[in-house]
């Protein structure tokens, strides 16, 4: 018993994958089965090689090379024509025997299992003669919905894969596991100008151009309530693990999350960056826990007007989610919105409320911010200058340095308005730190910010997370003219206080007026200028303005 690939089937071998890019399909070659008759899509007579079974949970590849059971030269990028073992399915061209070379249709059921189904084309026959992938894998069967709760920096849209992906589906006519692969990039460049006590306080800051953030992630489901995404970004001054994670779907207890992730705390944390109205979020970003490695439950009530989370994790992970610490190390946050009054996406009003208590593993914490933008670059020369550390970039404008602590705090408050093509968002926030060698010290912040459509298009609210969501242009820039996507103008003012009891991180106040440039769903140019007023306990005030501009692109 054998099987035989035509030259035929050997093209849509190569083809397949212009159609299918980004899926991999990997091969286990199993014992033939007894009496059982292997289907091929040739016209010759059967060669000799063992016949190639698609098993619904396959080995990966690495793994069937080291078992001895890969096709040598079968790169994991291409996909292998869907062969059936055992009698023909009815809704399927008339294909060769490969035991007698006749051409025969057979309408007895598959010899599979009786929780597996086979998935073929569609039951209209294909010509054989056609090697055009799109016409072995028409649209109509390449795309269908996947389950997605993915919330942050991840995409959370309609996935899709391929029946070359899973050739096997359960009985819920879903097959699993489920992967996308989704990614942007923020190029920045930026330009300041100091005032001389300014420069005296901070140094002179270099004008910068780089890429701030640059990520790739998975995205997807091993089944049809548990999903997951690993999400890494490449770029100089970020954390190398962003969010990864594994989620299981309305238990009992609400949704459970496990691993690295964005602590639910703060109406603008919480916002993705994707969707950031701003180059950075505001001054407050300093005041949270933000991203650490722990376990989150969350929800949303039944008519979708309040949310609610809980986490706990362990404090202060690094840039790879890791905690090694015996003395302390653990935090927890809390957050809880509602919609109080309106019930439509483009007219409400939001009211929100967070806390964070941590107890940090080496006893020290720091808050630090720059001026709301921020370019680096590795200052070494030469072959060290390609490394990843260290970095030399803008100065932070507040800074506490290092405190010894024997717990930190964090309260926040939010209040929101959508208006359709207006929305309104502030939030005003209090952190207080115990220090180990003295009494408490509270670090107050506060921000509030406006957003104006030009264009006309709606600011959504997502009701599910409790934040703003992305802008969708009504009429897409084309280069013909026949668009010129969405103009949206921004205004935002923020304050910090880093100086008590001793403490002189400074006070800085920025005013923030920028435009956005919605070429379309997934591009968009952001322009920013950014007055800095800086008070220093030994220096006074100072002034500092910076100009900026980023790219960004999404998928």
């Amino acid at each position: 018993m054998a099987f035989h690939i035509t030259i035929r089937a050997a093209l849509l071998l190569v083809l397949a994958p212009l159609t299918l890019q980004g899926q991999v399909i990997e091969t286990e070659i199993l014992p033939e089965p007894t009496g059982q008759r292997v289907w091929s899509l040739g016209d010759e007579p059967s060669g000799s090689p063992p016949p190639v079974h698609l098993p619904s949970a396959p080995l990966s590849y690495s793994e069937a090379v080291d078992a001895g059971d890969a096709p040598i030269g079968l790169p994991t990028n291409n996909i292998p024509m869907p062969i059936h073992v055992g009698p023909a399915p009815p809704n399927i061209s008339p294909l060769r025997d490969a035991t007698d070379g006749s051409s025969k249709k057979s309408t007895a059921p598959p010899v599979l299992p009786d929780d597996l189904q086979p998935i073929f084309a569609p039951a209209t026959d294909i010509p054989l003669t056609d090697p055009d992938p799109a016409t072995v894998f028409p649209a109509d069967i390449v795309s269908q919905e996947v389950p997605c709760d993915c919330d942050d920096d991840c995409k959370c849209e309609t996935l899709t894969e391929s029946p070359a992906l899973n050739l096997f589906r359960g009985a819920s006519g879903q097959s699993y596991p489920t992967a996308s692969i989704t990614g942007f990039f923020h190029l920045d460049s930026a330009w300041f100008d100091q005032d001389s006590l300014n420069r005296a306080t901070l140094g002179d800051i270099n004008d910068g151009l780089g890429f701030r953030r640059a990520r790739l992630a998975a995205v997807g489901n091993v089944s049809q309530d548990i999903q997951f995404v690993l999400e890494f970004d490449f770029a100089q001054s970020q954390a190398r693990f962003v969010d990864v994670w594994v989620q299981a779907n309305k238990t009992r207890f609400g949704n459970v999350r496990i691993g690295r992730f964005r602590q639910p705390f703060g109406l603008s944390e919480l916002t993705s960056v994707r969707e950031l109205p701003f180059l950075e979020r505001p001054l407050t970003f300093t005041q949270s826990p933000f991203r650490q490695t722990g376990v989150m439950l969350f929800d949303t009530n039944a008519d979708e007007t309040g949310t609610w989370a809980v986490s706990g994790y362990r404090f202060l992970s690094d840039n790879f989610g890791n905690v090694f610490a015996d003395s302390g190390g653990y935090g927890m946050a809390t957050r809880l919105t509602r919609i109080v009054s309106g019930s439509r996406d483009d007219r409400l009003l939001h009211l929100g409320a967070g806390y964070s208590y941590n107890d940090p593993g080496r006893g020290v914490v720091q808050l630090v911010s720059t001026n709301e933008v921020f370019v680096a670059q590795n200052p070494n020369l030469g072959p060290a200058g390609l490394s990843v550390l260290p970095i030399e970039g803008v100065t932070p404008f507040v800074n506490t340095g290092e405190l010894s602590a024997n717990n930190v705090q964090f309260l926040n408050f939010e209040l929101a308005a959508s208006l359709g093509r207006l929305a309104l968002q502030g939030e005003a926030r209090f952190v207080k730190v115990d220090l180990t060698n003295g009494p408490s010290a509270v670090f107050p912040g506060a921000y509030a910010q406006v957003r104006y459509m030009l264009t006309g298009e709606t600011i959504p609210y997502n009701k599910k997370n409790g934040v703003f969501g992305r802008i969708v242009p009504d009429n897409p820039w084309s280069a013909n003219g026949d668009g010129n996507g969405a103009w949206e103008l921004v205004g935002r003012v923020s304050h910090i206080d880093l100086n008590d009891e001793g403490i002189t991180g400074r006070r800085l106040t920025d005013l923030t007026a920028g435009c956005n440039w919605y070429l379309n769903r997934y591009m968009k140019i952001q322009f920013n200028y950014i007055h800095s007023r800086l008070d220093d306990v030994s220096l006074g005030r100072s002034n500092a303005n910076t100009f900026a501009v980023r790219a960004q692109l999404d998928f």
